[in-house]
């Protein structure tokens, strides 16, 4: 499957194999969609509750404002693109991994095939 160019989009956002969809022999698809789910929740809840605790506050310190969200929309575009740097990464060696360890699976001569399939028959 070709590598998706962005995961969100106004709102939208893809995790687990929407995103990024793993061989089934890898064995990491559950996994990868668990770790998905749970950074793209801390950057919600971060920028959400940045948003609602400067909209709510009359002064804000310009200090600690400086990535506070103007609007939910705002909020959730922001944790979605920082849930998008830090995984499409991982999420890349990953599947890259996969594919190459199912490749070496794969490619078998027919002599290898054989032998391989002599071999767990004699067992």
């Amino acid at each position: 499957m070709p590598e998706l160019p962005t995961w969100h989009a106004r709102g939208l956002v893809l995790i687990g194999d929407a995103a990024h969809a793993m061989q089934p022999s890898s064995g990491q698809g559950a996994s990868q969609g668990l770790e998905d789910a749970q950074v793209l929740s801390m950057f919600l809840a971060h920028y959400l509750e940045r948003h609602y605790y400067f909209s709510q506050s009359a002064s804000t310190p310009p200090a600690t404002s400086h990535d506070a969200p103007a609007t939910m929309v705002d909020a959730v575009d922001r944790a979605s693109t920082k849930y998008c740097e830090l995984r499409k990464p991982r999420a890349k060696l990953i599947v890259d991994r996969a594919k190459q360890m199912g490749d070496t699976k794969r490619k078998k001569g027919l002599v290898e095939e054989w032998f391989t399939y002599s071999i767990l028959w004699i067992i």
